[in-house]
């Protein structure tokens, strides 16, 4: 009925234009990517925490330690001259002593930002790191 209302060219012309659209809408379907679900995350060292307003990279104070600074020595060819580490030389404290006709000491120090800590046996550098927060930085795509 449709053709002779139409015509067999009117017909024909209009079935194309279905088939045309129908097949741009199923590559167009195909051809659209799937949303993929993002996630943010943080660096080594840092623990993911929630809070009221949000989200945080956390990562606790702590404290570092280290060894003193080792004792000034000259090379020479018959060897080192110089200070040498004694332990607990007076008490608890721990000295740079070298004996050319006396006993010479000098403190044992410590690197910038550390304080000593004088104890039995080797002294040793502590050094107090603040805690740290940051926004989320690293995001992943599952």
């Amino acid at each position: 009925m449709l053709t002779k209302m139409m015509g067999a060219a009117g017909a024909l012309s209009m079935l194309v234009q279905t088939l045309s659209l129908g097949a741009i809408g199923a590559i167009g379907l195909a051809a659209a990517p799937a949303q993929a679900a993002s996630y943010w995350g943080c660096d080594s060292g840092f623990a993911f925490q929630t809070v009221a307003s949000g989200a945080r990279c956390f990562k606790a104070s702590r404290i570092e330690s280290a060894a003193p600074l080792p004792c000034v020595q000259v090379p020479t060819p018959a060897g080192p001259i110089g200070a040498a580490l004694r332990v607990d030389f007076n008490g608890n404290t721990d000295v740079c002593a070298t004996q050319v006709g006396i006993t010479i000491t000098a403190s044992v120090t410590c690197g910038l930002g550390y304080t000593m800590d004088r104890r039995a046996g080797a002294d040793r550098c502590l050094k107090t790191i603040p805690a740290e927060e940051r926004q989320p930085t690293r995001k992943f795509a599952v």
